[in-house]
């Protein structure tokens, strides 16, 4: 059974993916190509629908940052009912030399396409990333993320990031720079998209290796692909506001829904992402999700379960098998390595280097 089979079973619905040139998805674009700057070392992404109550605070934060380079902004605007569309126009006719605005007479978000018209048309050596219902607090976030980048010639940088809920207060996200830098951190994502500077050619790899996984959520499956590529750095400083507008997609969702949308995103990032103690992270996401999805006892889950458990218990054998399989390996591995340089000093003799002559015979 393909992996698009297996997602569109556990979702209930046909998964679509597009598979085409992003420059191929309907836009209009609103920019002075005379004004506008020439060579950005920055471009920043950023994503708009229906945000008119946060818009101009995401701009104006993005418009404040104090560079000795230049960047530009480029806006994805998915044709809002409100007056977003209007409101990003005026900060581009304030604006000529670093605003540019994508927009088409529908929605294109289906598929992810507002996010992909952005990113194909963005032309910094290294993208940052805003939502329409986030700001920066920083003015000096993309200098000081970027010469970290260059002082130690990494391809991804992070922060800290404070959340903002509906009823005014704010709450930081409390992290130190170890738990970022570590591995482990992938299976919590203690950082947020709106802290992200990354350089283009990493994002450039981590985006093909994207497009085989087949997933709708990006952000999370992108962070495992960029985070594979490039040892993250992190900049100690709180740089962004994250908005708990309580109206995204995962507030609307049941609990058996949230998980399986858990295991529609790490499902194709154990098949088809980066291997080694990262894909441990995903296969133990995977058990303790499917564990859960199998303890539901309401009426509707139920009847869901009762055409997906084979589906579940196959994926939990498998998995389990597969981990197993491979701490036995590498344990057997370990035990043979130690071996070769113990027993000849246990015998006086020097430690073997590199395979016997004898072993190349067979």
């Amino acid at each position: 059974m393909t992996l698009k089979k297996e997602l569109e079973i556990l979702s209930g619905e046909p998964i679509e993916v597009f598979d085409g040139d992003p420059m191929d998805i309907p836009c209009i674009e609103t920019s002075d190509s005379e004004k506008l700057c020439k060579n950005p070392v920055v471009s920043v992404h950023m994503v708009t629908y229906n945000h008119e109550p946060y818009i101009r605070q995401a701009i104006e934060g993005v418009l404040m940052q104090q560079t000795d380079f230049e960047f530009e902004l480029v806006i994805g605007e998915d044709c809002s009912t409100d007056r977003t569309r209007e409101i990003c126009f005026e900060y581009q006719k304030k604006h000529p030399d670093k605003v540019r605005v994508l927009w088409w007479h529908e929605n294109v978000s289906k598929l992810g396409g507002n996010s992909r018209r952005v990113r194909a048309r963005c032309r910094g050596d290294y993208i940052a990333f805003c939502e329409g219902d986030d700001y920066w607090t920083d003015d000096k976030k993309l200098r000081g993320q970027v010469a970290l980048m260059r002082k130690q010639d990494a391809g991804l940088c992070v922060g800290k990031v404070v959340k903002l809920f509906p009823d005014g207060h704010m709450e930081p996200d409390a992290f130190s720079a170890p738990e970022v830098l570590n591995v482990d951190y992938l299976g919590r994502q203690y950082f947020h998209t709106s802290t992200i500077v990354v350089k283009r050619d990493v994002f450039e790899n981590a985006s093909l290796q994207y497009r085989r996984m087949k997933c709708r959520w990006w952000d999370v499956t992108m962070v495992f692909c960029i985070a594979s590529l490039s040892t993250p750095v992190f900049l100690d400083n709180f740089l962004s506001v994250r908005r708990i507008t309580g109206i995204g997609i995962a507030s609307s969702l049941t609990a058996r829904q949230l998980c399986c949308l858990e295991l529609r995103q790490y499902l194709p990032l154990y098949r088809f992402g980066p291997r080694g103690k990262m894909r441990r992270i995903f296969a133990n996401r995977i058990l303790s999700t499917t564990r859960q999805l199998m303890l539901f006892t309401d009426d509707k889950s139920m009847k869901w379960l009762q055409t997906r458990r084979w589906l579940l218990s196959r994926l939990f054998f498998e998995i389990s098998v597969h981990e197993m399989l491979v701490c036995v390996y590498a344990g057997m591995r370990n035990v043979v390595q130690f071996s070769r340089i113990a027993l000849p000093v246990l015998c006086g003799h020097p430690p073997m280097h590199g395979r016997v002559d004898s072993a190349r015979k067979f």
